[in-house]
């Protein structure tokens, strides 16, 4: 099966209010380090791939894929820029998957040098780790303006049964700050959070009663 590398309109809204509602927490939290997407629940359909903009810069960090090879169906993604994954090499470079209270580490040496193509899943590949993730977590670094962002992306992966499913992130704001998997910011940031997100369901509203 042909894989599809272009992103529909449909998740290119998805993909820009997941953005919208990352800047929202960093813009309202100034005093927290840690700035939280809010639950997204992203869904990357067979064949195609979902671009993240972690910190709403306008700046691709990476791209997850669930696409179909001849081996099997395949999950993965692709680090932009200067960008890194906690993960390890053998033939292939694969991401780790991260357990709830996993360090994202500056100091960690377990992570990939490679800035481009990372498995996650492949076939029962014997050194995947996400055949069958439920809520796991992906560790990266990513750099944004000179800042270096330790970053963590909730995911869940059936191999088998080819579906891919993006929960939601965070990230630190202050430059070379480790971060653990799962860490969000403190309840009364994520108050302000939840106004900002119930805005855009509100905006997303109107425009499918717009349109019908």
């Amino acid at each position: 099966m042909k894989t599809k590398t272009s992103i529909s309109k449909k998740e290119t809204l998805t993909y820009s209010a997941a953005a919208t509602a990352a800047m929202v927490a960093g813009s309202q939290q100034a005093d927290a380090l840690i700035v939280y997407s809010g639950i997204q629940d992203l869904v990357i359909s067979q064949g195609a791939a979902q671009i993240l903009d972690l910190n709403g810069d306008s700046a691709s960090d990476l791209s997850f894929k669930n696409y179909i090879f001849g081996g099997g169906n395949y999950q993965g993604a692709n680090i932009y820029g200067t960008g890194k994954a906690v993960g390890f090499t053998t033939g292939l470079n694969y991401m780790s998957l991260l357990s709830a209270g996993d360090d994202v580490s500056f100091t960690d040496p377990n992570y990939s040098t490679f800035p481009f193509s990372l498995s996650m899943a492949y076939g029962n590949n014997p050194d995947s780790e996400f055949d069958t993730a439920s809520n796991g977590y992906v560790g990266l670094f990513f750099t944004s303006s000179s800042v270096n962002h330790a970053a963590w992306i909730r995911v869940s992966i059936d191999n088998d049964a080819g579906t891919f499913t993006i929960h939601d992130w965070a990230y630190e704001n202050v430059s070379g700050v480790d971060i653990q998997a799962g860490a969000i910011p403190e309840p009364a940031n994520l108050g302000l959070l939840a106004s900002g997100a119930a805005g855009l369901m509100a905006l997303r509203k109107r425009r499918r009663q717009a349109a019908a």
